[in-house]
């Protein structure tokens, strides 16, 4: 079954919220595919989420890093940024990163040899609008996410 939604949020604060309302439904092995323009927020979503775990330090862009690992508790955050990548991700190990029971955030995945992308996942595509406003767009065909996309379409009324 594949499951889809979309919201639109107005504002930092709403953005904030959106992130923290998904936290919850993101597991170990979680792999969330983050899509969008430069600008549209991807490393914001992944520090918003971050904070709801309780992480309060910097979140950047891992975009000359590659890879940035958090960890909060005993959970472990991987931040990928695929954008520098293209043809090389298996030359690096990402796909070690990604088979793992790590939270595992992807910036840019169409960089990336979707061979690596055929562990269940959660599209997250994220459309600039206008200054303050963002379309998320859900998508994902895992069923591990059923509610997810259920509390989603109810509290957003998607």
């Amino acid at each position: 079954m594949k499951y889809s939604c979309e919201i639109k949020i107005s504002g930092t604060i709403a953005s904030k919220e959106l992130a923290f309302f998904v936290a919850p439904y993101l597991k170990a092995s979680s792999l969330i595919l983050l899509s969008g323009d430069l600008g549209a927020g991807k490393t914001t979503f992944v520090r918003n989420f971050l904070l709801s775990l309780g992480y309060n330090k910097s979140v950047t862009s891992p975009t000359f890093n590659i890879v940035k690992t958090y960890e909060v508790g005993h959970t472990f955050v991987n931040h990928i940024d695929a954008y520098r990548l293209e043809g090389r991700d298996e030359e690096i190990g990402l796909d070690e990163l990604i088979e793992s029971d790590d939270i595992t955030f992807i910036e840019w995945p169409i960089y990336l040899n979707p061979r690596l992308l055929m562990k269940e996942h959660l599209d997250i595509d994220i459309k600039i609008l206008n200054n303050d406003e963002r379309l998320y767009v859900f998508n994902s065909n895992a069923k591990a996410y059923e509610s997810l996309f259920i509390n989603l379409k109810e509290r957003y009324h998607a």
